[in-house]
């Protein structure tokens, strides 16, 4: 059970957050269960009529844009759970410190809020990795990014971190918990954008382009495209699952026009609402134009 100094430190917290960021706590309830302490917060906000962003405003010719720097996060924890080989990068403490606090202590970049509305085609937040969440903005819009590795914004510390390793690259676009800004821009907004983001105090940086197609092409320093082993966090992978995942593919699942509930026979229920792919089992009835491929210990892997 939680003592009452923890206790007292998260309602401290709780309402630091809260006074920070203009949040009221409406209600709660608390119950006692057996095994460790588990805490779920709902936030519920709103945006006037018209003005939301989505992620499905990329159009060919937009410049991709994220705020702040990516990578310290996930680098933070990895130091906090990999303290041998986080200490081959020979950092300093005031560099430890930068990565371990960006971890334990992510801030959303609400001030950016109106230059995205007003400048901004497309948007969401990186929480899964960058290579992660820009495929999902490109498949819900169905075009295709173009990413310059060389461009990705680095913090003092993980510049030192990747000049120690250079394969820590890869945990840099792919490790999530980022929370920074991902959009894209029409060209002739780039500027407006850009000042309108310095002027509420917070960095945005260009990384590439949207172009026709599906899909994404990771450029790196040298010019070549590089394929990643993991492009982040898949909620509905379990382990080591060899399932294709539905998200680039203009013709997916995701993506099927007529469908909001789709029940299979069988075995399994898939569930798509608004285009938005929440569940996915194995069922022997699959609509016109995928194949489902499976095994007892393999996860569905769809083709199409």
């Amino acid at each position: 059970a939680p003592t009452h100094d923890w206790l007292s430190a998260f309602a401290g917290g709780l309402e630091a957050a809260q006074s920070a960021f203009g949040i009221g706590l409406l209600g709660g309830d608390t119950d006692k269960r057996p095994g460790p302490l588990t805490i779920t917060i709902t936030a519920f906000g709103h945006t006037p009529k018209g003005t939301m962003v989505l992620r499905s405003g990329a159009r060919p010719g937009d410049i991709i844009f994220v705020s702040g720097t990516l990578g310290d996060s996930a680098l933070g924890l990895k130091q906090r759970v990999e303290p041998e080989a986080a200490r081959k990068w020979q950092l300093s403490a005031g560099e430890t410190a930068h990565l371990t606090l960006r971890y334990l202590k992510p801030e959303p970049r609400l001030t950016l809020r109106d230059a995205l509305r007003a400048h901004a085609a497309s948007a969401m937040d990186i929480s899964d990795g960058l290579v992660k969440d820009l495929e999902r903005l490109c498949a819900a819009s169905c075009v295709k990014a173009h990413v310059r590795l060389g461009q990705v914004p680095l913090s003092q510390a993980a510049r030192a971190v990747v000049a120690a390793d250079a394969g820590t690259y890869g945990l840099i676009v792919s490790g999530g918990d980022d929370y920074e800004i991902l959009c894209t821009v029409p060209p002739d907004q780039a500027e407006a954008f850009g000042a309108a983001a310095r002027a509420c105090a917070v960095s945005v940086s260009a990384i590439g382009t949207i172009s026709p197609g599906s899909g994404l092409v990771l450029e790196g320093l040298d010019g070549l495209s590089i394929q990643l082993t993991r492009s982040g966090w898949d909620h509905f992978c379990v382990g080591q699952a060899t399932r294709t995942e539905l998200c680039g593919r203009r013709n997916s699942a995701m993506l099927w026009p007529h469908t909001s509930n789709w029940k299979v026979a069988g075995r399994g229920l898939t569930v798509l609402v608004k285009g938005h792919c929440l569940a996915i089992c194995v069922g022997p009835e699959l609509p016109a134009g995928i194949a489902c491929r499976c095994g007892p210990e393999r996860a569905p892997e769809f083709a199409f």
